[in-house]
């Protein structure tokens, strides 16, 4: 362990001497997601997004997995497999003036003492319907060897964000602890613009032509942590024959995603019209999204994201009691958010077999969008560059 602490010193300390010498550069930009393990969502979207309309910005994907490292340059980006002895890794993060991550540094590297001083801008996931970071009230850890001295070494960057509305401004000013959210929308729903094919929903098209595509996505449960895992299809009503044969009759494909971090069904649940969906590195939620009719979920920020489309949603609140009580809890009132709500898998068979669901309005959608257009990318570039070059362009 001594050993182990005074390598880390040591690198961190060097870290810190060479940040001294080394001049950040405005058009030097990385991204990354989900630890490293992932290329999707915002930190994605933004990245493409740059590398077409910025070519001037020599943007950098950092990933820990070797498979998303060679995709991403099959598409013709920039992507460098970060690990601990990655030279190349520790010259573009000196020089970098700014990261874009999903969930922390962590989606970047183990190694921030590289990254003193820069521009961080915090993506994120998703809109949140379930209250997260400090909202959530989760205590955290004890801070790592790594942490402590990126902490003695660092000098903090500013951390930036977006939000849809004003009402989720506020919402990310609490929950990230900022003192101001500029309204400037998310690179994902650029995405829902985009006429970009999705293989699952196509599968699914060939397999029973002209079906009403349903897509079930429930948000992660805290009660995993505890061994508890989430299994819907195992309780809250569920009858395999009364769901198959709704479905069935209305030429309807339930397609399921669970959240990654949940098991999937088993498959004695499975029937030919419930399909799995497989979690991959490079799924695109948006690209689904766009191609299914009606979405099924609780309190997954993926509600927000089939809203900003005006498509119907049902509203799954399975557990509401449980989750409010014992999980993280929600900022709004639940019933107030636009979609038929069901609470079992009995209504949900009424809702789907009476087709009593709904489009939005798009007065409901604008009341958390400002901006309902495919320009959110131009508009978080444009006000994050001008942080950046503020902060370093006169260094």
């Amino acid at each position: 362990m001594e050993e182990k602490l005074r390598k880390i010193k040591m690198q961190a300390y060097a870290a810190y001497l060479r940040r001294k010498m080394t001049t950040r550069d405005v058009n030097t930009w990385i991204f990354g997601c989900w630890l490293g393990q992932k290329y999707r969502d915002n930190s994605m979207e933004f990245f493409e997004w740059v590398n077409r309309y910025h070519p001037e910005i020599d943007s950098y994907w950092f990933t820990k997995d070797p498979w998303i490292c060679d995709y991403v340059k099959s598409k013709g980006y920039k992507a460098v497999l970060e690990s601990e002895n990655n030279k190349e890794a520790e010259k573009i993060m000196l020089r970098a003036g700014c990261v874009v991550y999903t969930i922390g540094l962590c989606d970047i590297t183990g190694r921030g003492f590289f990254l003193d001083g820069v521009i961080e801008l915090n993506l994120w996931h998703g809109i949140p319907i379930k209250k997260i970071g400090y909202d959530a009230g989760v205590v955290k850890p004890p801070l790592t060897i790594k942490e402590r001295l990126r902490n003695c070494f660092t000098q903090h960057g500013k951390v930036i964000t977006t939000a849809s509305s004003d009402y989720f401004a506020k919402i990310s000013e609490s929950c990230f602890g900022l003192p101001f959210v500029p309204v400037l929308g998310f690179p994902n729903h650029d995405a829902l613009f985009l006429n970009r094919t999705c293989r699952i929903t196509e599968d699914a098209e060939k397999k029973y032509p002209g079906s009403i595509k349903i897509l079930y996505m429930p948000t992660f449960r805290d009660a995993r942590d505890k061994g508890i895992p989430f299994r819907p299809f195992g309780q809250f009503g569920f009858n395999q024959e009364q769901v198959s044969k709704v479905l069935e009759q209305n030429n309807m494909v339930l397609l399921n995603k669970g959240h990654f971090w949940d098991k999937t069904l088993t498959d004695k649940e499975l029937t030919p019209r419930i399909i799995n969906i497989e979690d991959t590195p490079i799924l695109n939620n948006m690209d689904l999204i766009r191609t299914v009719d009606i979405l099924i979920t609780d309190y997954s920020s993926i509600y927000f994201d089939f809203l900003f489309m005006g498509k119907p949603v049902i509203k799954s609140p399975f557990d509401f009691d449980y989750y409010i009580h014992n999980c993280r809890g929600i900022y709004m009132d639940y019933d107030s958010l636009p979609g038929q709500t069901a609470h079992d898998w009995c209504e949900v068979c009424e809702i789907l077999a009476s087709r009593s669901y709904a489009n939005i309005s798009h007065a409901e959608i604008g009341k958390y969008f400002k901006h309902i257009d495919n320009k959110a990318s131009e508009r978080v570039f444009d006000y994050t560059m001008a942080e950046v070059e503020k902060r370093f362009d006169k260094q």
